[in-house]
């Protein structure tokens, strides 16, 4: 057999560990009770609220170190490394999790409210969830340091209308006494330039209009603009970046 002329391989690491892991039970039954991370107790009325675990939080950094520490540490290899407040400051209000949810999807949804963070497994196995990097790791000159260079613009991934469904919101004042948590949000300088690209998401722990808007805001910071691509080959180097 002949080898492929072109293959493509890409490796995950540790981080694979992380969508094993599933913060929260679903009920007393379950070997987990629901989890619940929130500055103040907003949702009074949940049905399972008496059997919830409560830890007070207000920025996402703040749900990393305590997912790792309660989840993450006992049932992975992967142990704590870098973990950052976001610049500016979040206001998470309350995220509640019941086993529906890996926690790689969480750290990611984490990110976005983080303003972009950085978040992953590096290779000693250490959880990373970082700022958004601002500083310049080097330089390079086109026509002297690289050998090709390319550029590609990918809209595949671009949404600029958002439509968010949330978790189930029990109160007595409403009739039938719950209701779900649903949002539509635009960017419409991306919509007055591009049209109108939607995409429906499942966000199980967004339940009010500001955490719904916080997650938008930071969603639309990545995915409201087509993503440029830059792909080269720099000459020989004496290390990596």
């Amino acid at each position: 057999e002949t080898s492929p002329s072109r293959t493509v391989i890409t490796l995950y690491g540790m981080s694979t560990e992380l969508s094993e892991v599933f913060p929260g039970g679903f009920n007393n039954f379950d070997d987990v009770l629901p989890h619940r991370y929130a500055r103040t107790d907003l949702y009074l009325y949940d049905p399972d609220h008496s059997i919830q675990s409560w830890d007070i939080i207000s920025q996402p950094n703040q749900v990393v170190d305590l997912i790792y520490s309660q989840y993450i540490n006992s049932t992975t290899h992967i142990t704590m490394g870098t973990n950052e407040v976001p610049s500016p400051l979040t206001n998470l209000e309350s995220m509640v999790f019941r086993g529906q949810e890996s926690v790689t999807e969480v750290i990611r949804q984490l990110g976005v409210i983080a303003h972009d963070a950085s978040w992953g497994v590096d290779e000693t196995n250490k959880l990373f969830f970082k700022r958004k990097r601002l500083n310049v790791l080097d330089t390079f000159q086109e026509g002297i340091d690289f050998k090709t260079l390319k550029r590609s613009v990918d809209r595949s991934l671009m949404c600029n209308s958002l439509f968010l469904t949330g978790d189930y919101v029990y109160n007595p004042d409403y009739d039938p006494g719950f209701f779900r948590a649903q949002a539509v949000i635009r960017q419409y300088n991306s919509i007055n330039v591009y049209g109108e690209c939607r995409r429906h998401l499942f966000v199980p722990w967004i339940r009010s209009s500001k955490d719904a808007w916080d997650f938008a805001i930071g969603f639309f910071r990545v995915y409201a603009w087509p993503i440029a691509r830059h792909t080269f080959t720099t000459r020989p180097r004496t290390g990596l970046i």
